[in-house]
């Protein structure tokens, strides 16, 4: 499950220029089975999201380093609040984030 299976492409079908000529894949972020990972100078790390509207939620964990967070937010920017979060909690760089942010 935790193992890179597909790095995710940064061109998606809602985006205005779709379909780009030429795939970017995104060299920090990729799909497990099931759950997202992150490569970082630290490690690898796994990641899940979810966005409901309202609702949005994010999950994150190392299992090299045994920590783990997941931040649940009932706010349509609980994207910024989460990220916030995870600077202030955990430090490190968050390439899935990112990638998030530009959905």
């Amino acid at each position: 499950m935790l193992t890179p299976q597909v790095k995710v492409n940064d061109s998606a079908t809602w985006h205005e220029d779709w379909p780009k000529p030429e795939i970017k894949l995104n060299e920090f972020v990729s799909w497990g089975l099931g759950w997202g990972i992150q490569h970082t100078a630290a490690g690898d790390s796994f990641w899940h999201w979810g966005d409901n509207g309202n609702y949005q939620n994010f999950a994150i964990g190392s299992s090299e380093e045994g920590l783990g967070i997941v931040i649940m937010t009932n706010g349509k920017h609980g994207q910024q609040v989460y990220q916030k979060i995870l600077y202030e909690i955990m430090g490190g760089e968050y390439p899935a984030l990112a990638w998030l942010m530009n959905l």
